[in-house]
């Protein structure tokens, strides 16, 4: 049953892949991500169905429009493969058997690494993420967390990671030609909500790490086009999301 589920889960990251391309985009933007139509970003012709076909689509059209020719980023594709396998790893490591509690904690973590996936790519795009999704991030995360046994433990990495982060900031490890470095500070509470107490401690190690390899290669390379700081976002983003599902593998593997 539980392989039955992780293929399923697969398949809704795929379509829900697409769907976050979408926020990704038009969120900064300020546009409405349910009723305008799907278009190409370079002719603004509308797309049909057969155009939005989770990666299927970007391989079969050899990675260009059908309808000006213009090619067509690999970064779609990219987010819709990377969160059909983020739900699988969901599935995987939460084993599921059927409608039990498992269940409902792995849609939960799936709806939060949604959230994450948006807001990582739309301040690694440098722009700032609209309030609604941290509550699309926080809600399901502290529902999760509430679920748990130790979900005190959680509320302790939530704490700590923020005081981490903030000591971080003061030390001016943070600022990394970043506007509103504030984002990512809220992020790495998140993060330590979804890791809990003690994997909040890795988290933290290797978020100044991070930083500090980051803060070097500003300082060496003086070329603003590289924007160094940009990959913070997905950084902490793979971090919140590898530590939450070691944390519930550490709980079902060793139970």
């Amino acid at each position: 049953m539980t392989s039955y589920i992780i293929v399923l889960f697969a398949l809704y990251g795929a379509l829900i892949g697409s769907f976050l391309n979408v926020c990704i985009y038009r969120l900064p933007r300020k546009m409405n991500i349910t009723t305008d139509r799907s278009h190409c970003t370079s002719c603004g012709h509308q797309l049909a169905a057969r155009d939005l076909v989770p990666v299927f689509s970007y391989l079969a059209l050899k990675r260009k429009c059908r309808y000006c020719s213009e090619p067509i980023s690999s970064r779609y594709a990219i987010i819709e493969t990377a969160t059909m396998a983020v739900f699988a790893a969901i599935a995987a490591v939460m084993g599921p058997t059927g409608l039990d509690i498992k269940l409902g904690q792995a849609v939960l973590l799936a709806v939060t690494a949604s959230a994450l996936i948006v807001w990582s790519m739309i301040r690694f795009d440098d722009n700032k993420p609209p309030v609604i999704l941290y509550f699309w991030l926080f809600i399901p995360a502290f529902i999760n967390a509430m679920l748990e046994a130790d979900r005190l433990l959680h509320l302790v990495g939530l704490l700590s990671m923020l005081l981490t982060a903030l000591l971080l900031y003061v030390l001016r490890l943070w600022q990394l030609q970043l506007r509103h470095p504030g984002h990512e500070i809220i992020i790495a509470a998140a993060g330590g909500l979804m890791t809990a107490w003690p994997g909040t401690a890795i988290f933290g190690g290797l978020t100044a790490i991070m930083l500090a390899i980051l803060n070097v290669w500003i300082n060496r390379n003086r070329n603003e086009n590289l924007q160094p700081g940009r990959w913070l976002a997905p950084m902490l983003a793979l971090f919140s999301l590898c530590g939450a599902l070691l944390h519930h593998g550490g709980a079902t593997w060793f139970s």
